[in-house]
Protein backbone atom coordinates (compact mmCIF):
# COMPACT_ATOMS: atom_id res chain seq x y z
CA UNK A 1 0.00 0.00 0.00
CA UNK A 2 2.77 2.21 0.95
CA UNK A 3 4.62 2.29 -2.76
CA UNK A 4 1.16 3.11 -4.11
CA UNK A 5 0.33 5.77 -1.63
CA UNK A 6 -2.58 4.27 -0.34
CA UNK A 7 -4.09 5.33 2.24
CA UNK A 8 -7.19 2.87 2.94
CA UNK A 9 -8.37 -0.10 2.04
CA UNK A 10 -11.18 1.29 0.51
CA UNK A 11 -8.38 2.74 -1.83
CA UNK A 12 -7.19 -0.76 -1.95
CA UNK A 13 -9.84 -2.11 -2.95
CA UNK A 14 -11.19 0.41 -5.55
CA UNK A 15 -7.05 -0.40 -7.29
CA UNK A 16 -8.21 -4.12 -6.77
CA UNK A 17 -11.47 -3.77 -8.80
CA UNK A 18 -9.61 -1.49 -11.32
CA UNK A 19 -7.44 -3.68 -12.38
CA UNK A 20 -9.30 -6.62 -12.33
CA UNK A 21 -11.39 -4.70 -15.00
CA UNK A 22 -8.46 -3.79 -16.78
CA UNK A 23 -7.65 -7.59 -17.45
CA UNK A 24 -11.15 -8.64 -17.93
CA UNK A 25 -12.73 -5.55 -19.98
CA UNK A 26 -16.75 -6.58 -20.58
CA UNK A 27 -17.09 -8.27 -17.51
CA UNK A 28 -19.49 -7.83 -14.63
CA UNK A 29 -18.03 -8.03 -11.10
CA UNK A 30 -19.69 -8.90 -7.62
CA UNK A 31 -19.19 -6.04 -5.00
CA UNK A 32 -19.70 -6.40 -1.21
CA UNK A 33 -22.08 -3.68 -0.38
CA UNK A 34 -18.93 -1.25 0.30
CA UNK A 35 -18.24 -0.46 -3.58
CA UNK A 36 -21.26 0.57 -5.20
CA UNK A 37 -20.95 0.94 -9.00
CA UNK A 38 -23.56 1.29 -11.22
CA UNK A 39 -22.51 -1.09 -13.87
CA UNK A 40 -21.68 -4.08 -11.92
CA UNK A 41 -23.65 -6.10 -9.08
CA UNK A 42 -24.16 -5.94 -5.21
CA UNK A 43 -23.71 -8.07 -3.12
CA UNK A 44 -25.52 -6.44 -0.19
CA UNK A 45 -25.14 -7.83 3.68
CA UNK A 46 -27.01 -5.14 5.80
CA UNK A 47 -30.97 -4.81 5.85
CA UNK A 48 -30.30 -0.56 5.11
CA UNK A 49 -30.76 0.06 1.80
CA UNK A 50 -30.58 3.37 1.86
CA UNK A 51 -27.13 3.54 0.32
CA UNK A 52 -28.71 1.61 -2.90
CA UNK A 53 -31.35 4.05 -3.46
CA UNK A 54 -28.37 6.53 -5.37
CA UNK A 55 -27.12 3.25 -7.33
CA UNK A 56 -28.70 1.69 -10.31
CA UNK A 57 -26.70 -1.79 -9.69
CA UNK A 58 -28.10 -4.92 -9.60
CA UNK A 59 -28.43 -6.11 -6.05
CA UNK A 60 -28.13 -9.80 -4.37
CA UNK A 61 -29.27 -9.81 -1.11
CA UNK A 62 -27.49 -11.54 2.09
CA UNK A 63 -28.38 -10.12 4.79
CA UNK A 64 -26.46 -9.99 8.41
CA UNK A 65 -29.45 -10.86 10.32
CA UNK A 66 -31.09 -13.65 8.82
CA UNK A 67 -28.82 -14.95 6.00
CA UNK A 68 -25.59 -15.61 7.80
CA UNK A 69 -26.31 -19.09 8.72
CA UNK A 70 -23.69 -19.30 11.40
CA UNK A 71 -25.43 -16.37 13.61
CA UNK A 72 -26.08 -17.64 16.98
CA UNK A 73 -22.79 -19.86 16.87
CA UNK A 74 -20.37 -17.23 17.78
CA UNK A 75 -19.59 -17.38 21.61
CA UNK A 76 -21.66 -14.99 23.65
CA UNK A 77 -24.42 -14.07 20.79
CA UNK A 78 -27.59 -16.31 22.38
CA UNK A 79 -28.79 -18.89 20.09
CA UNK A 80 -30.69 -18.04 16.81
CA UNK A 81 -33.49 -19.77 15.60
CA UNK A 82 -35.07 -20.25 12.41
CA UNK A 83 -38.16 -18.29 13.44
CA UNK A 84 -35.73 -14.88 13.94
CA UNK A 85 -34.36 -15.66 10.36
CA UNK A 86 -37.64 -16.00 9.12
CA UNK A 87 -39.03 -12.72 10.59
CA UNK A 88 -35.84 -10.68 9.84
CA UNK A 89 -35.75 -11.86 5.76
CA UNK A 90 -37.22 -9.53 3.54
CA UNK A 91 -37.11 -11.18 -0.15
CA UNK A 92 -38.25 -7.69 -1.76
CA UNK A 93 -37.72 -4.79 0.47
CA UNK A 94 -39.33 -2.00 -0.77
CA UNK A 95 -36.27 0.62 -0.96
CA UNK A 96 -34.90 -1.76 -3.57
CA UNK A 97 -36.93 -1.69 -7.10
CA UNK A 98 -37.33 -5.63 -7.32
CA UNK A 99 -36.33 -5.36 -10.87
CA UNK A 100 -33.11 -5.20 -8.89
CA UNK A 101 -32.99 -7.59 -7.32
CA UNK A 102 -31.14 -10.82 -8.91
CA UNK A 103 -31.75 -13.18 -5.44
CA UNK A 104 -30.29 -13.96 -2.29
CA UNK A 105 -27.14 -15.82 -1.01
CA UNK A 106 -26.82 -17.36 2.44
CA UNK A 107 -23.47 -17.10 4.59
CA UNK A 108 -21.74 -19.02 6.96
CA UNK A 109 -18.39 -17.85 8.20
CA UNK A 110 -15.79 -21.13 8.63
CA UNK A 111 -14.41 -19.87 11.78
CA UNK A 112 -17.46 -20.49 13.75
CA UNK A 113 -18.93 -23.57 12.13
CA UNK A 114 -17.01 -27.28 12.34
CA UNK A 115 -18.86 -30.94 11.28
CA UNK A 116 -20.73 -30.46 14.34
CA UNK A 117 -23.03 -28.28 13.47
CA UNK A 118 -22.79 -28.04 9.41
CA UNK A 119 -24.87 -30.74 9.07
CA UNK A 120 -27.64 -30.53 12.08
CA UNK A 121 -27.81 -26.92 12.36
CA UNK A 122 -27.01 -25.51 8.92
CA UNK A 123 -29.17 -27.38 6.27
CA UNK A 124 -32.23 -26.84 8.20
CA UNK A 125 -31.74 -22.93 8.78
CA UNK A 126 -30.90 -22.73 5.05
CA UNK A 127 -34.22 -24.59 4.16
CA UNK A 128 -36.03 -21.21 5.89
CA UNK A 129 -34.17 -18.71 3.05
CA UNK A 130 -34.45 -20.74 0.47
CA UNK A 131 -38.09 -21.33 0.50
CA UNK A 132 -38.63 -17.42 0.99
CA UNK A 133 -36.08 -17.22 -2.00
CA UNK A 134 -37.98 -19.73 -3.96
CA UNK A 135 -41.08 -18.39 -3.63
CA UNK A 136 -40.69 -14.50 -2.92
CA UNK A 137 -43.20 -14.81 0.24
CA UNK A 138 -41.69 -14.42 3.45
CA UNK A 139 -44.34 -17.00 5.05
CA UNK A 140 -45.76 -17.07 9.27
CA UNK A 141 -44.34 -19.22 11.73
CA UNK A 142 -46.77 -22.15 10.65
CA UNK A 143 -46.40 -22.14 7.46
CA UNK A 144 -43.00 -21.92 7.70
CA UNK A 145 -42.99 -25.02 10.62
CA UNK A 146 -44.77 -27.07 7.79
CA UNK A 147 -41.92 -26.41 5.19
CA UNK A 148 -38.90 -27.05 7.63
CA UNK A 149 -40.70 -30.27 8.40
CA UNK A 150 -40.83 -31.61 4.95
CA UNK A 151 -37.10 -30.28 4.83
CA UNK A 152 -36.58 -32.40 7.96
CA UNK A 153 -37.24 -35.54 6.53
CA UNK A 154 -35.61 -35.33 3.38
CA UNK A 155 -32.51 -34.37 4.91
CA UNK A 156 -33.01 -37.25 7.20
CA UNK A 157 -33.53 -39.48 4.02
CA UNK A 158 -30.72 -38.28 3.16
CA UNK A 159 -28.52 -38.89 5.98
CA UNK A 160 -28.12 -35.70 7.30
CA UNK A 161 -28.97 -35.61 11.53
CA UNK A 162 -31.22 -32.29 10.85
CA UNK A 163 -31.51 -30.94 14.08
CA UNK A 164 -35.49 -30.50 15.46
CA UNK A 165 -37.41 -27.29 13.84
CA UNK A 166 -37.60 -25.79 17.06
CA UNK A 167 -34.33 -24.86 17.23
Amino acid sequence: MTSRNLKSYDELNSLWFATLKQALPGKKFVYWDSCLTDADVVQFQTSSYSELNASKCKVILSPSDSTWLNLGLQPGTGKLIWTTMRANFNPFPAAIDRSRILGGEMLVWGEYVNDDVIDNVIWPRAAVIADILSTGVNKNNRETALVLRKAQVQLRALGIAAEPFGS
